[in-house]
């Protein structure tokens, strides 16, 4: 079984892919929680916001997604700090995948504060960018994107189309479903070279 984090960036300048991105992430949904799955749902601006807590409840979660609005700047590594606390009271399984299209701007935790809370929480961070949508102010520190995605077990796509949104998803949803889980126990917390050796 999985347990799933689906973050929506819902900053300003999302407003015009809004409707989209809805459809894109319920499609994402439907494809990937599984009856035996959980699955939650967080969207950010300048704060994130749990639109739902985790639960097995797909037209729940469907439902989420009509609730999002874009305004405000982007924080995104606020946001995956905040998913990732959804996260504690779970077993088993994890996965945050985090749809965004520009880069951070005002976020009071960086790229390796995430990616420490990744190794500690056992969660791989997926991060689906949207590219050149033809906005100026959509940037991104791609080696800082691809250095949490990467030091996590996540992977970053980054997408030049709404058209190819979609796909991305569907290729998250297949490496997700061709996964194992294997863990161990050590007799003492392993410092960042110990755990990159493991």
């Amino acid at each position: 079984p999985l347990v799933l984090g689906v973050v929506i960036d819902t900053s300003g300048s999302m407003q015009l892919v809004m409707d989209d991105t809805r459809k894109a992430a319920a499609k994402f949904l439907g494809s990937t929680v599984l009856p035996q799955d959980r699955a939650f749902l967080v969207d950010f601006d300048l704060k994130p916001r749990l639109l739902h807590p985790t639960t097995s409840d797909l037209p729940a979660l469907l439902m989420g997604l009509q609730r999002l609005v874009a305004d405000g700047a982007t924080a995104l590594y606020d946001a995956a700090v905040f998913s990732m606390l959804q996260f504690e009271p779970e077993r088993g399984r994890k996965a945050l995948v985090i749809l965004s299209d520009g880069d951070d701007h005002e976020s009071r935790f960086g790229p390796k504060y995430c990616i420490d809370l990744a190794h500690k929480t056992g969660v791989p961070i997926y991060i689906v960018g949207l590219g050149a949508l033809d906005t100026i102010r959509r940037t991104y520190s791609k080696k800082e994107l691809r250095r949490v995605t990467s030091e996590t077990g996540g992977r970053l796509y980054i997408v030049d189309s709404l058209a190819d949104l979609g796909d991305a998803y569907a290729q998250i949803n297949a490496e997700l479903r061709s996964q194992y889980s294997l863990s161990f126990y050590a007799d003492r917390d392993l410092d960042p070279a110990e755990r990159r050796e493991v």
